[in-house]
């Protein structure tokens, strides 16, 4: 799946590969930018808990925290209007 999503006032597209990791969806993250790319770099894999995404791992970085959240928003909204599709 492809997502759009805005971080700091500009649009990045990402693609998203949907494993099956410990029992539970993970969602690993690539960012369709270099510089972007980066900073997810070993921080790219966001978990469905319950229904809900996230981040499992602290962020000690507030340029990382921001960028995944502005991921999670995304993905979240996109997964959400694929079910009310199907």
């Amino acid at each position: 799946m492809s997502i759009e999503f805005f971080y700091r006032n500009q649009p990045y597209y990402a693609l998203i590969n949907i494993k099956m990791r410990d029992g539970r969806k993970a969602y690993y993250v690539n960012i369709l930018k270099d510089e972007r790319e980066r900073l997810l770099y070993c921080q790219n894999i966001i978990f469905d808990e319950d229904g809900s995404v996230r981040a499992r791992e602290d962020i000690s970085s507030s340029e990382l925290s921001e960028l995944k959240e502005s991921i999670i928003v995304m993905l979240w909204q996109r997964l959400h209007e694929n079910a009310f599709a199907n």
